[in-house]
């Protein structure tokens, strides 16, 4: 669910119900993609600038290859 219609869900309960919602983590209602990039984050502080280096290559590579695979040539 986007945030912004989670956020109108929250701001439309009421003031009991807001309290109990706050009790739940805020990275579970995030979603997936916040998770995911919550736990990346430790990853990239422990990693040497070479293995950093690497994992942008490879990144970079990925992205490259989408819009190659994704724009047609121009004539």
């Amino acid at each position: 669910m986007a945030f912004e219609l989670k956020r109108n869900i929250y701001e439309s309960l009421p003031v009991l119900v807001k309290r109990s919602v706050r009790l739940i983590p805020s990275f579970w209602l995030a979603g997936k993609a916040y998770r995911y990039t919550y736990r990346r984050g430790d990853w990239l502080d422990r990693e040497s600038r070479e293995e950093l280096r690497c994992y942008m290559e490879r990144k970079l590579g990925n992205i490259l290859r989408f819009a190659v695979d994704q724009v047609s040539a121009v004539g």
